[in-house]
C-alpha cells in the first residue's frame, strides 16, 4: 500500500512535485541549487539539500535531459560555439568600412562581421562600437586545440618555435636588391 501511495505522488521520471520543480528552478538559475531547493519549498540547509537533490538519479536524469533539450531547441552544440569563436578571433576590423572610409551601416554588415561587435552606443550622434574579447576567443580556440600544451598536430604545431623565436629577440632583416 505504502508503495502505491508513493507511486501516486511521483511523475514518471519518479520525481515528486518538489523535486520536479527544483530540477526546473536549477536549470532556469544557471545551476544555483542552494537557490533552486529554498525556491522550490525545501527548508532547512538549502545548500546540503541541493547536494542530497542532485545526487539522486532520477532527478539529475531530469536535469540532464531537460538541458540537453534546452540546448537542441536553442541550437547550442559545439560546432556553432566554434563557428561564433572563430568569428571573433578572426575578425577584421577593416570590413566594417567601405572603400571611400566611410563606415558600413549596422544593417548591411555580415553575420561574421555583426558577429564581433558585442555593442553599440549611439550618444549625440556618435557612434561607438564595442567588440568581443579577441584575444579571449584566440586563447580559447588554441586552447581547444591544445595549441598552448604542445599537443596540436605535430607538423602544425609551432608554439615552442615561436617561444624561443620571441626569447631570442628582434631578427635581423638585410634588404634584398
Amino acid at each position: 500500500m505504502t508503495k502505491q501511495k508513493q507511486h501516486r505522488n511521483h511523475d514518471q521520471d519518479g520525481l515528486s512535485i518538489r523535486e520536479k520543480l527544483f530540477c526546473y528552478l536549477y536549470l532556469s538559475n544557471r545551476g544555483n541549487g542552494a537557490q533552486a531547493a529554498a525556491e522550490s519549498g525545501y527548508s532547512g540547509d538549502h545548500k546540503n539539500r541541493a547536494t542530497d537533490l542532485l545526487a539522486k538519479p532520477q532527478v539529475r536524469a531530469v536535469i540532464d535531459r531537460e538541458r540537453a533539450r534546452l540546448m537542441r531547441k536553442a541550437e547550442i552544440n559545439a560546432e556553432r560555439v566554434l563557428r561564433e569563436l572563430a568569428r571573433i578571433a578572426f575578425f577584421d576590423v577593416r570590413r566594417l568600412f567601405r572603400a571611400n572610409g566611410s563606415l558600413t551601416p549596422l544593417s548591411e554588415l555580415s553575420e561574421d562581421d555583426a558577429a564581433a561587435i558585442s555593442g553599440v552606443d549611439v550618444r549625440k550622434g556618435v557612434l561607438k562600437l564595442r567588440f568581443a574579447n579577441k584575444l579571449q576567443a584566440l586563447d580559447l580556440l588554441g586552447r581547444w586545440l591544445k595549441m598552448w600544451e604542445g599537443q596540436g598536430a605535430p607538423h602544425n604545431d609551432r608554439l615552442n618555435d615561436l617561444i624561443e623565436a620571441l626569447r631570442a629577440g628582434p631578427v635581423e632583416t638585410k634588404k634584398i636588391q
